[in-house]
């Protein structure tokens, strides 16, 4: 049991937790009586990193409540007492999954990468299945881990190395510098007369716990050259890359701590994925088909109102101002939709019924609007139908008697369409009416000379006068 005058003064012994006594399980004398562990180490330089981790606690290791200096140079560590089973009794039921053995070493490595932002420098050097406990209330079940042991915590930099589990003097030299970490998880570099561990010592533990966890048992020496080659043949290639590329000898091609865990979530990603490909497939195949399902629906009873609403007008005996109007909304309301949906062939023939009966109700009544429909029918169509629709629009504003809007619609009719002798007819029958009487017999020259001129509405009528006019010589009228 642990001597220390000062730790029985707040706590009372519950149960020894290691075979040497140097390990207890103790209660709180005050408060709820809450439990800690206890354990009595040499200082061996690591007072600081043990004070800095008290004042500064880190997620994912175990936090240090009270620090006790006896008098022999020893010294108490009063920690939180982590309930769960450490890697080490998992490994005794045997091997674990890639997925499990990922999923612990991607919380590992994320414990280290806070390690490193909250006590910069520091390393903890002494990762070993035994010295992480899963936790039962952890992130997905067994995934939630705590490093427990931080006295192997190490300044990179210092001159002496803290102790592992199998402390001891280097046999190389007459240095007194201590072996940190165990050996079959701790990287080369940790050990010798010279030890220099860095960031890349903690990648090499992680890999080598990794490969603990797979292989259900502490990794031989041998493992590490050729068993190990042949081991990680039967692994996947991710994992067998993320494995040989940690364990590198030479600390200079291993990955840092956040390559390695970016390395570990990206497969871990894509494992999830493909176990669950047939349900992801099925939502994601659920979520764009239910909207676009909805919006058919919708789509379909907004046509079918907009067709019954365009029959209805269409059914009365006589088109009043009030019909035109509503028919002008119903147009409004189709449009959108069609440019909603521009593929639709029914809103489409709906919209151009519409707008035939638009501009056809207004050419009476409303000569600017029966215009605006008739453009916009026009772009709606396809050639013929679009010179038909332009050509009345035309000869409505011929009949209108507004010279300017006539002649200006005449001018574009004939540069769009110079080879329809019914659009060169037309100009023609207006220019004589406002008394351009050479001009329309050019006009009619030009209508002429193009094919299937003569049976045009309106050829024999403008003939006829032109020649009456003294324009046009009888000779080239095509009786």
């Amino acid at each position: 049991m642990i001597e220390s005058k000062m730790l029985w003064k707040k706590y009372s012994f519950v149960r020894e937790m290691s075979s040497d006594g140097k390990v207890c399980l103790v209660r709180a004398l005050k408060g709820t009586g809450e439990l800690f562990v206890a354990k009595e180490i040499r200082e061996y330089g690591t007072m600081e990193a043990l004070e800095c981790l008290r004042q500064n606690p880190v997620t994912g290791i175990v936090a240090i409540r009270e620090l006790f200096r006896e008098a022999d140079g020893t010294v108490v560590v009063v920690m939180d007492f982590v309930e769960g089973e450490t890697l080490q009794d998992g490994m005794q039921r045997g091997a674990l999954d890639e997925m499990s053995c990922l999923c612990y070493g991607r919380e590992i490595l994320r414990t280290f990468g806070r390690l490193g932002k909250e006590m910069p420098g520091w390393l903890y050097l002494d990762l070993k299945p035994a010295n992480v406990v899963a936790r039962a209330d952890g992130p997905h079940g067994r995934s939630g881990i705590v490093l427990i042991d931080p006295d192997s915590l190490w300044m990179c930099g210092q001159k002496s190395t803290p102790r592992g589990e199998s402390s001891g003097t280097s046999t190389a030299g007459t240095s007194d510098v201590e072996i940190c970490g165990t050996p079959g998880y701790a990287a080369p570099e940790q050990f010798g007369e010279r030890p220099c561990p860095s960031e890349k010592s903690e990648v090499y533990a992680v890999g080598a716990v990794l490969a603990a966890l797979l292989l259900g048992h502490r990794p031989p020496s041998s493992f590490f050259s050729s068993q190990g080659e042949a081991f990680t043949s039967s692994l996947s290639p991710p994992l067998r890359r993320i494995l040989l590329s940690s364990l590198d000898q030479n600390p200079g091609r291993r990955p840092t701590i956040s390559r390695m865990e970016r390395a570990i979530s990206r497969r871990l990603l894509l494992t999830s994925c493909a176990k669950k490909s047939k349900t992801c497939i099925f939502l994601l195949l659920l979520v764009i088909s239910v909207p676009i399902f909805i919006g058919r629906i919708s789509f379909a009873v907004q046509t079918d109102r907009e067709e019954r609403h365009f029959q209805e007008i269409l059914e009365k005996p006589s088109m009043s101002q009030q019909d035109l109007a509503a028919m002008e909304g119903e147009e409004k309301t189709v449009r959108a939709l069609l440019k909603a949906h521009p593929r639709s062939q029914r809103l489409y023939d709906l919209h151009v019924r519409m707008l035939r009966t638009l501009a056809a109700g207004y050419e009476e009544a409303d000569l600017d609007r029966a215009v605006f429909y008739g453009d916009m029918l026009a772009g709606c169509l396809p050639e013929p139908d679009r010179f038909d629709v332009r050509l009345r629009t035309a000869e409505a504003l011929v009949r209108s008697g507004k010279e300017t809007e006539a002649g200006q619609c005449l001018a574009s009719l004939v540069k769009t369409y110079p080879k329809e002798p019914a659009a060169w007819l037309l100009l023609s029958s207006w220019q004589y009416s406002s008394g351009q009487i050479q001009a329309a017999a050019k006009s009619f020259s030009k209508a002429s000379a193009l094919p299937y001129a003569e049976d045009c509405p309106g050829y024999d009528s403008i003939s006829r006068k032109l020649i009456f006019a003294g324009v046009l010589p009888s000779a080239r009228r095509k009786a």
